[in-house]
């Protein structure tokens, strides 16, 4: 089913990301969706209507308005021409919001969130889903940016952090910090492992750990290569990992030149 949304409000997320608020212009139209989908934007661009998939931010009844963050790319041929020509007022065609990256009952104790950049997207509407209708749940966000000028949804983070302090956790690592108060670090297997084992509770045994724990992953897919590899080698079951991949937006090819 295709959707035409208007886009009400863009707010700038970081200086290369923005996200867009939208909603149906029919009026009548009520849109079902996960924490955790995307929607799939339908765009006539240089004369051919391209795809692309952008996670929604948004979770359902903790907001009002649901909306998709797009981050520009080096090479983003349509997250470009989003950022650049939409505006508020214009209208968007999407097809319905879909996906499998959302919360499975039966519910885990804890949750373990493990983003880098832009993959922090849909992993913001999984940890306010968790927070706002799950009270049982304990949720650490493990979060890696090139440096604090670019941490997506930052007051937001904050704010969940202080209405939520006794069960929100969030742990931030920059590559390339500004300020000389932090490190530059990425997250690797070993940062990885001790940060999960300090954070388990050292009571439990193997198996409580295996049956009260899940993980979510999401950004480029080296990261989440090695944040699974290394889930995998401390024992976590597969069914307990389970990941986004984002739809890599490219360039259009370069046409061959006749002799």
């Amino acid at each position: 089913m295709e959707l035409q949304l208007r886009i009400t409000k863009i707010i700038p997320e970081t200086s290369d990301t923005k996200s867009f608020y939208l909603q149906p212009v029919d009026k009548n139209i009520i849109i079902n969706y996960r924490a955790g989908q995307f929607l799939t934007l339908l765009i006539y661009h240089n004369e051919r209507e391209i795809r692309r998939s952008y996670s929604l931010g948004s979770a359902h009844i903790v907001d009002e308005q649901l909306f998709i963050t797009v981050k520009r790319k080096v090479n983003g041929e349509i997250s470009r021409h989003l950022l650049d020509h939409f505006k508020e007022g214009d209208i968007l065609t999407s097809l319905s919001p879909s996906g499998r990256f959302i919360i499975y009952e039966p519910l885990a104790e804890t949750y373990f969130f493990v983003a880098a950049g832009s993959g922090i997207t849909p992993v913001f509407a999984l940890m306010k889903e968790l927070l706002y209708h799950h009270a049982a749940t304990k949720i650490f966000l493990i979060n890696q940016c090139r440096n604090e000028a670019n941490i997506i949804y930052k007051k937001e983070l904050l704010a969940l952090q202080q209405h939520f302090k006794d069960r929100f956790n969030p742990i931030q690592f920059f590559s390339r910090p500004i300020s000389r108060r932090y490190a530059s670090q990425h997250l690797n297997n070993e940062m990885l492992e001790r940060i999960i084992n300090e954070k388990i509770t050292k009571n439990k045994s193997r198996h409580d750990k295996q049956q009260t724990i899940n993980f979510y992953l999401c950004g480029p897919l080296p990261f989440m290569r090695m944040a699974e590899f290394t889930l995998r080698q401390m024992g976590f079951a597969q069914d307990r990992i389970r990941k986004e991949h984002f739809v890599i937006d490219t360039p259009p090819a370069v046409p061959l030149l006749a002799d």
